[in-house]
């Protein structure tokens, strides 16, 4: 008998074609594409695949369909020892296709996605017996619609949760954020659900009863926590060689809750985290980077970065 997940996540999972340029096309010009690569990605799916290799029991409530993306999918989820047994199957969904432009000139990229196959789970569905061994339950702003449920049901019983916000697009209100256990966001969110500029006074303004810790996010800047009633810390980011920041985000959010679930303080969680969005960075894709935990534990010896106060 498999052991049932200790992670369970709702939200993007995605196919990534990845096309590397030399630079970006200019309007109405051709361009020679360098190389190009398929892999599978998402925030929610690069989280679970981060989770799974530095060890936790990650699991994944989504649905799919009979075409050829949710066999792909469904298939890097199997190598990745991801648990699809809670996934619902709807004729028609999918994940969202993405179409990624990397400049390999500048180490910069630019997204195009089809979302129209991407569909959300219909909670109803899920069984109480989801929720039963579940330590974490992870989510991202893909499933706006029924984060309030999700939310709801994780608190109902108990499991922290850990939120991905990319967009506030579908949220009818932000008062449900206010819920979350561990928030990781990029400054722009943070900015945007604070009213605040700064990041300490971005930190300041995200705390709340429910708020275990906040994590703003900003590429090579680092990032800023803070631990409910606790001081303000920087972590700066780690300097490696960038091949490819897709997914740097989804995977820093994928090791810390992999720390989390190994019963390690919040400060090593941060640290872990930003190493391992560090050494993703290095190869291309969302997940072909993503280290396992002997990796990531080497690159730490190596590389013996800390937080500082802030």
């Amino acid at each position: 008998m498999v052991d049932p997940p200790d992670l369970l996540a709702f939200g993007a999972v995605a196919v990534d074609d990845i096309l590397f340029l030399d630079r970006f096309p200019d309007e109405n010009t051709k361009s020679p594409v360098l190389k190009r690569e398929r892999h599978a990605g998402g925030l929610a799916g690069t989280a679970l695949v981060t989770a799974a290799r530095l060890g936790s029991r990650a699991g994944y409530c989504g649905v799919f369909g009979e075409g050829s993306l949710s066999r792909f999918i469904l298939e890097a989820f199997r190598r990745e020892n991801v648990d699809t047994t809670f996934c619902q199957v709807k004729q028609g969904a999918g994940p969202i296709h993405s179409t990624i432009l990397v400049n390999q000139t500048r180490d910069s990229r630019t997204i195009l996605y089809s979302p129209e196959q991407f569909t959300i789970p219909d909670i109803s569905e899920i069984p109480d017996s989801v929720w039963h061994n579940v330590r974490l339950v992870f989510l991202d702003s893909f499933i706006s619609a029924i984060f309030p449920d999700i939310v709801q049901a994780a608190r109902r019983s108990k499991i922290p949760l850990i939120a991905d916000i990319e967009s506030l697009d579908g949220f009818a209100s932000l008062e449900v954020i206010e819920k979350i256990n561990h928030l990781i966001v990029n400054i722009r969110i943070g900015k945007a659900i604070s009213a605040r500029s700064a990041p300490d006074e971005i930190l300041r303004a995200l705390e709340t009863k429910h708020r275990q810790c906040t994590v703003i996010t900003d590429g090579e800047n680092g990032c800023w926590f803070k631990e409910r009633g606790k001081a303000i810390y920087h972590m700066p980011a780690f300097e490696v060689p960038v091949v490819d920041t897709t997914g740097c985000g989804d995977v820093f959010h994928g090791a810390y809750t992999a720390a989390l679930l190994n019963n390690k303080p919040i400060r090593k969680a941060v640290v872990e985290a930003s190493a391992a969005a560090a050494l993703k960075a290095g190869k291309p894709g969302g997940q072909a980077g993503i280290p396992v935990q002997e990796e990531l534990m080497a690159f730490l010896n190596e590389t013996p970065l800390r937080p500082s106060p802030f």
